[in-house]
């Protein structure tokens, strides 16, 4: 492919981020918001899922992962008895840091034409296979399958530009839902569905030292690097 036929293609999906990235921000702050509903239970699963790898990586259990109708979620995990401070702050780091990562690695596998067909089946797969194995409740046993088979028509059924075009606009809902929960990052907690519970700064700020804002203010920077560092990989010459 001759460079200034790459270059036009560049050109082209950067066009197409910029105008996912604006409808996006536009219907978060609109009565149209529950248009992106789907993807408020997508940026969820990422976020819990996020939390459930984490653990695993320090040697926890992954036991369940419940998606709440009003967007909400929560993790269950049974960690190591002798797990360290330092452990349990990196599985409350991993649910914040999780869409950002997801996200990020959709707008990378966007890039490549051949590449996805692949990286939409791997991403149904993983929706799939997590209901199946940890998700517990109603709403996602509904939702996530549905938008697993809707991501496996992409993979059988869209042109290439169009299968690319569907992982950009998932990666960009993962990576825009870091920052419409900013204000979870600078929080002590809240209250969901499921009741009252620390946020994961405030979890990482007692499992630490220092106070939940500044773990808000790393957790900020480390996405904003994540989401950059996907940009740059994405969009390299």
């Amino acid at each position: 492919m001759s460079s200034i036929r790459q270059g036009e293609e560049r050109s082209e999906s950067l066009k197409w981020l910029a105008i996912f990235v604006a409808v996006t921000l536009a219907l978060w702050h609109s009565p149209l918001a529950i248009v992106l509903y789907p993807f408020t239970l997508l940026a969820t699963w990422f976020h819990e899922m996020g939390h459930g790898l984490a653990g695993m990586a320090v040697g926890a259990e992954f036991v369940s992962l419940v998606i709440l109708p009003d967007g909400s979620g929560y993790t269950m995990s049974l960690p190591p008895q002798d797990i360290s401070p330092l452990g349990r702050a990196f599985i409350s780091a991993g649910g914040p840091l999780g869409p950002a990562i997801a996200g990020g690695g959709l707008i990378i596998a966007s890039r490549w034409r051949k590449g996805s067909v692949a990286a939409l089946v791997l991403f149904a797969a993983a929706l799939l296979l997590s209901t199946v194995l940890v998700v517990d409740g109603l709403t996602g046993w509904i939702v996530l399958p549905i938008l697993a088979a809707v991501l496996l028509g992409f993979a059988g059924f869209a042109s290439p530009r169009h299968r690319q075009l569907a992982l950009k606009f998932c990666g960009i809902q993962g990576c825009i839902s870091t920052y419409v929960s900013l204000d979870y990052l600078f929080s002590r907690g809240g209250v969901i569905a499921a009741g009252a519970q620390y946020s994961d700064t405030e979890q990482m700020a007692r499992a630490l030292f220092l106070p939940y804002w500044f773990w808000g203010l790393v957790l900020t920077a480390m996405i904003a690097g994540i989401i950059a560092v996907s940009l740059w990989i994405a969009y390299r010459r």
